[in-house]
């Protein structure tokens, strides 16, 4: 049954999904063709801008960059005649600045893609990262730069292009000795200061054979054989992207074991999270989907159960059974637990309510003790209704009973209250948790080693134009994250600023652990955001 709904999205994909396929391109080829002889020349333009736009998402850099400097050259021109000069510069530059960020797609593709080293696109991009053709990122630097010579001030169409310029200069090795001073930002405060006491990590997945083509998606690192060595499960947020199981041979090496597994046909899945839900000592991944796509979303989740025969990782998938596909909504987030403290893990599941206002609840599941499950979420308080980026249990006032923090993009965060009967009470307002209002990755951890649980929730800074006015001390909107230190009586302090955390940052995924073995935990942010332009560091 799963095997035949995922082969259905696929089947979907191209006209529904929002992030792949061609049919914006299809459509706007058609709007072209469709146009009369003498159609304005500035409707003709826009289409073609957007036809470049969305070739590019394609990866058609070439048919991108011969479609907008078409318009720059041919139809600009006209449509501008006569225009006050500030309003002609606006609209050239908004073009010159999408040639610029599709000159930078094509130096990425004919380097970190055709000429790849373990550290291409690597921010900051240094060494074997600097790219040897440099004449596409060279193009980018001279509409880059047009943009910033013709405008003024810091609006964000500017901060983008003045913090492009600083890469497409990093890109070629003349970071920063030959950017203009007037255009300098300090994009080296991403390196570490010295002396730096904790282990450099080098890119060796093309060494251990991990180096696979995919896009998003989520990685699991643990032991699914039981021989003591971790394993690496990898999934793609692309809906035919195959679910791949890579088994540690304690040698240094890993072979993919996707088809012994029998994953095969297991597809898609921007997230993934795992538990021995079933007690049988063998892990159980929970792979989430349909994040981000709205409507469309409305993919079923795949609860993996791992049978463990003969020793081997092998996996059923039980969604339908297990009861966790009676209602599919689009998510990238969820997290075990035993809430009821009856000794089997239950599960939260944070779903996104819709944009257009059609509310989605989260799901609260009960591990029913014989591989099905209930969804209690109604009954227990905790369908929160709000677009959920992440769920974390914590027993943040030491009852011995796990509690919910769930962060959401652009409204309160929650912390439910594990109430000890089954049902739960929202305690955000009151311990003021509900910060960031632009969030995604949280977590419970004891970052000072004084046995209470304390509570990492990251803001979400989520344009480069936002980064570049913090960088040059401007003033701007962007949301820093927080660090709640909890204390014995169950309450929280945010002190992020006074431990250092007062960076703007845009993460999506995280982790945290002990990386220099001084007994304390420090924490990695994986950055980004979609749109093209929106090339940002990683931080740890």
């Amino acid at each position: 049954m799963m095997l035949k709904a995922l082969g259905e999205i696929v089947l979907n994909t191209n006209e529904e999904n929002t992030f792949f396929g061609d049919k914006r391109s299809r459509m706007l080829r058609a709007n072209l063709d469709a146009l009369a002889p003498d159609a304005p020349i500035a409707t003709i333009a826009q289409l073609k801008t957007d036809l470049g736009k969305a070739e590019l998402k394609l990866g058609n850099e070439l048919e991108t960059i011969r479609l907008l400097r078409q318009c720059e050259k041919d139809y600009l021109p006209k449509i501008i005649a006569g225009w006050p000069k500030k309003n002609a510069f606006n609209l050239i530059n908004s073009l010159r600045f999408n040639i610029g960020i599709a000159y930078l797609r094509q130096a990425e593709t004919n380097n970190c893609c055709q000429r790849n080293t373990p550290e291409s696109c690597i921010m900051p991009i240094q060494g074997e990262g600097i790219h040897t053709d440099k004449i596409a990122s060279r193009n980018a630097i001279s509409y880059f730069e047009a943009v910033l010579k013709h405008s003024e001030g810091y609006a964000p169409h500017r901060l983008q292009a003045l913090w492009l310029l600083n890469i497409a200069y990093m890109t070629i090795g003349d970071y920063p000795h030959k950017v203009p001073p007037k255009y300098l930002i300090e994009l080296d405060k991403f390196l570490p200061d010295e002396p730096f006491d904790s282990p450099r990590f080098k890119n060796s997945a093309r060494k251990l054979g991990l180096d696979t083509f995919s896009l998003a998606g989520g990685v699991v690192a643990d032991d699914f054989n039981n021989d003591g060595n971790l394993d690496l499960l990898v999934s793609s947020y692309n809906t035919s992207g195959q679910l791949r199981l890579f088994i540690n041979q304690a040698d240094g090496t890993f072979l993919e074991r996707t088809e012994e597994a029998g994953l095969t046909g297991i597809l898609g899945g921007l997230n993934m999270v795992q538990a021995d839900f079933d007690n049988d000592g063998w892990l159980d991944v929970l792979v989430l989907r349909g994040a981000w796509l709205g409507s469309q979303g409305r993919h079923p989740n795949s609860l993996l159960r791992n049978d463990g025969v003969s020793g081997i990782a092998q996996f059923t998938d039980i969604t339908y059974e297990s009861g966790l596909a009676e209602i599919n909504a689009p998510t990238q987030t969820a997290s075990w637990a035993d809430y009821d403290n009856d000794g089997d893990l239950d599960l939260y599941i944070g779903n996104e309510t819709l944009l257009k206002g059609t509310v989605i609840p989260c799901q609260l599941f009960r591990n029913n003790g014989n591989r099905t499950f209930s969804d209690q979420a109604k009954i227990a308080g905790v369908t929160n209704e709000r677009f959920t980026k992440a769920v974390v249990w914590g027993d943040y006032n030491g009852d011995s009973y796990p509690d919910i923090y769930v962060s959401n993009f652009d409204d309160d965060n929650r912390l439910y209250h594990n109430n000890g009967d089954g049902t739960f009470t929202d305690r955000a307002q009151s311990l003021r948790v509900t910060g960031p209002q632009v969030s995604f990755p949280a977590w419970f951890w004891d970052y000072n080693n004084d046995g209470i649980l304390d509570l990492y929730v990251s803001g979400y800074a989520g344009d480069i134009s936002l980064l570049a006015a913090d960088a040059l001390s401007l003033p701007n909107k962007g949301e820093r994250s927080r660090l709640y230190r909890g204390n014995a009586e169950g309450g929280f302090t945010d002190v992020a600023p006074e431990v250092g955390l007062t960076r703007l940052n845009a993460p999506m995924g995280s982790n945290f652990g002990d990386l220099n073995g001084d007994g304390f935990q420090d924490f990695y942010l994986g950055t980004g955001q979609p749109q093209f332009r929106n090339i940002m560091p990683n931080l740890m």
